[in-house]
């Protein structure tokens, strides 16, 4: 492959002034016609000088492969360092940013001249590959995991992501563009991209059961009755629970809580107030309950709750009507299980 190598150091300056016309004369005559020649007259440098800077004419080839589109490419690359927490936005953000670096009449100039000159130097194509297509692709296959991560998606392989990504945004882009066929105004292109940020997140946004099943199965659910502490887990058995329904006359349970809705935290008065709405609604539907706080394993803030004794279909539509993602629940002999409500 190709690579842009230098053998000496080079103004800024004189390598725009070598590059620019390096550029001009791939333009004009194509790779293959193209001599260093020429591009010296072109560029107003002697010959040699170009060679004590650049090792081959295929490397002085990939050194303007990005010179004209190196602003929009940083901008760019600059959008996919980290997520900001409105993922729909940063990816409507780089997807436009990307659909805007493609269809740059510069870089459509530099597709089309190494899309004519790959059959013959195959190696022009790999290097026009690895130094645009496959840079952006890492960078944003970073930036899907840093989001993944955040719990912002759930993605099982981030440079598959990427690459999904970009050919959502893109779509039949590239091919209008090499035959010179028109693709659109901008605000079609842009409403192009909101399409794809749609798709994009209905495939990958992680789902509230994704996201927190296993921290409700990490925590102990705990009620107080009178000076005894009954305790739940997800899964096990609960012969004190058993028998607290059976003096009951009753046949199921239910832990309810009103508590942070939709696993969105807020704050201690507004839970508190909630709290309150659930149990005067328990009271008002002649429901007897236990009041408790869950206890995670991870020691992070319990929640108040309580252990309800009342018909599942009753506390799942308590629990939707609270917000709950979750409840738990069971009956005279089963094991507590997780019910899950809310589904993405």
């Amino acid at each position: 492959m190709v690579k842009e190598e230098q053998k000496g150091e080079l103004s800024p300056a004189k390598r725009d002034q070598i590059l620019e016309g390096a550029r001009a004369v791939f333009q004009s005559l194509g790779y293959e016609r193209a001599s260093v020649d020429a591009i010296a007259a072109r560029a107003g440098v002697s010959k040699a000088t170009i060679y004590n800077h650049f090792r081959s004419k295929g490397a002085l080839f990939v050194a303007t492969l990005g010179a004209e589109t190196r602003d929009l490419r940083e901008k760019f690359l600059s959008l996919l360092e980290t997520p900001t927490g409105d993922l729909a936005g940063d990816l409507q953000t780089i997807g436009e940013h990307l659909v805007r670096l493609v269809t740059d009449a510069a870089s459509v100039r530099r597709f089309r001249l190494v899309a004519a000159e790959a059959e013959r130097f195959p190696e022009l194509g790999q290097a026009h590959h690895a130094c645009t297509i496959l840079t952006g692709q890492e960078r944003m296959a970073r930036f899907f995991e840093r989001a993944d991560e955040m719990g912002l998606l759930a993605i099982d392989d981030a440079k598959e992501a990427a690459r999904d990504f970009s050919a959502l945004c893109l779509s039949d882009l590239p091919r209008r563009l090499l035959l010179g066929v028109d693709i659109g105004t901008e605000d079609e292109r842009r409403e192009r991209v909101r399409r794809a940020v749609r798709v994009f997140l209905r495939a990958h946004r992680p789902t509230a059961r994704k996201k927190w099943e296993p921290l409700y199965r990490a925590t102990t659910y705990v009620a107080q009755d009178g000076e005894e502490t009954i305790e739940i887990r997800i899964g096990s058995r609960h012969p004190r629970l058993d028998a607290l329904l059976r003096a009951r006359g009753v046949e199921s349970w239910a832990y309810l809580t009103a508590h942070n809705p939709r696993s969105i935290a807020l704050s201690p008065e507004a839970n508190e107030a909630a709290q309150a709405r659930l149990e005067i609604e328990l009271r008002a539907r002649g429901v007897g309950f236990l009041r408790g706080a869950s206890r995670p394993d991870d020691e992070s803030a319990p929640e108040a709750s309580v252990l309800a004794f009342l018909p599942r279909e009753e506390a799942e539509e308590l629990g939707r009507a609270f917000g709950q993602n979750a409840i738990v629940a069971g009956h005279v002999g089963g094991a507590a299980e997780l019910v899950w409500l809310q589904e993405d």
